[in-house]
């Protein structure tokens, strides 16, 4: 058994993955890889000390994750009901560890929603965006996929996956970071249509993810369709009027 995995990384992640049964950390015992989670290999795991199922995600040390400050602050905040619980985390010279809590009831990726089923479950998201801005980090890949249910009943939804999240000034509520990425259907205009070195980030981009979130469990995540069904969206002309798709979404809540 070895402490850590050996992963390679290359332009898409990482490349390789532990089998089943291999001894993360001394503690957590792989069940089965789950489904690729962004740069990170994800794993189910038995938690021997705690004697309970947990999600470590590796990321290799070759890729970007999330800095010890962001993980920091969702430790101080993991009683959150809306947000994954961060169970440990822990840097070796291989890559960081995430434990978090195992959400058995799946993500919302590729479902399409009533408005009366995005009643009840997005204003927990919203709920775990304004905590996380509360506490100054900016989510930055809000999408269906991070959103994930807790239990199989499908009815306690969290948002998870903090891999590209950042740090808000304090004086400027943003943050200037060299690190661009997300999933482009759910990137505030500006941050696709930047020429810069660097970005500027705000919780606005927050927001008009979670509008577009909600905009594809309405219709599916087609293009045309999206853009058939509002005009909201062939008026951004890349500029940032995420409070149009937002609020008009917002009565939703």
């Amino acid at each position: 058994r070895r402490e850590a995995p050996t992963a390679r990384a290359g332009a898409s992640g990482p490349q390789r993955a532990e089998q089943a049964g291999t001894l993360l950390l001394d503690n957590y015992l792989i069940e089965e890889q789950l489904p690729q989670g962004g740069e990170g290999i994800v794993y189910r795991c038995k938690d021997r000390k705690r004697n309970a199922v947990v999600a470590v995600k590796f990321y290799p040390a070759q890729v970007a994750a999330p800095s010890e400050e962001v993980l920091a602050r969702l430790k101080e905040i993991s009683d959150h009901p809306d947000l994954v619980k961060l169970i440990h985390y822990q840097k070796t010279s291989e890559g960081l560890f995430e434990v978090m809590e195992y959400a058995e009831g799946g993500s919302l990726a590729g479902v399409v929603l009533k408005h009366q089923e995005l009643r009840a479950t997005l204003a927990e998201t919203h709920n775990a965006i304004r905590r996380l801005h509360q506490v100054g980090i900016i989510h930055r890949d809000i999408k269906p996929g991070n959103l994930l249910f807790r239990k199989k009943n499908r009815k306690d939804l969290i948002l998870a996956d903090f891999g590209l999240s950042s740090i808000m000034s304090s004086e400027y509520a943003m943050k200037m970071t060299e690190r661009v990425g997300g999933t482009p259907l759910f990137m505030a205009p500006e941050m696709i249509s930047s020429r810069s070195a660097t970005d500027v980030v705000t919780p606005k981009g927050d927001y008009f993810a979670l509008g577009m979130t909600i905009l594809v469990l309405l219709t599916g995540p087609d293009l045309d369709k999206i853009a058939r069904g509002t005009s909201t969206i062939s008026r951004l002309n890349g500029s940032c009027q995420f409070q149009e798709i937002y609020l008009r979404s917002g009565e939703l809540f």
